[in-house]
């Protein structure tokens, strides 16, 4: 059993029926070798994340009231999300288009433990690596400064 209290196998084939309707994509930390443990499954439509997360929890109180309760401060955590993504479409337009410091040929996200790096960016023949974080709101001097340190 896992944290779904189901069979790993009605999971796996669970998990492997979304994967094969791209609703859910398999993620591992890049650079990593590929391995079941290190996995992580997202939702990869926005719509289905949206569904989801506010929606399909809050219908009752949607369809009677017509509002859900904290909205605006769970919608922000939502965007920031969103803003992931785009930052992602960006930086491939950039690397396209040869606007960055080195051509990438591999994008994604880093985690170990308790350490996760937004998006990494590399050229392994060329030894090279960009390091993004990523944030949704407007930060002070000091706090991108700690957050650069943090990343070193």
């Amino acid at each position: 059993m896992n944290f779904t209290g189901l069979p790993s196998s009605t999971v796996s084939q669970y998990l492997s029926n979304l994967k094969t309707l791209h609703i859910v994509e398999e993620m591992h930390p890049l650079g990593e070798p590929e391995r079941r443990r290190n996995a992580r499954y997202y939702l990869s439509d926005l719509y289905f994340i949206f569904w989801f997360r506010f929606v399909y929890p809050n219908r009752s109180q949607l369809f009677d009231f017509g509002y859900i309760e904290n909205f605006e401060e769970e919608y922000n955590r939502y965007l920031s999300f969103v803003f992931e993504k785009v930052a992602e479409q960006f930086l491939r337009k950039l690397n396209e288009s040869g606007k960055l410091p080195f051509r990438f040929t591999r994008i994604g996200r880093w985690w170990k433990k308790g350490e996760e790096i937004d998006l990494v960016a590399l050229n392994e023949r060329a030894k090279k690596a960009l390091f993004v974080e990523v944030k949704w709101k407007k930060l002070k001097e000091r706090d991108v400064r700690g957050i650069l340190k943090d990343l070193k």
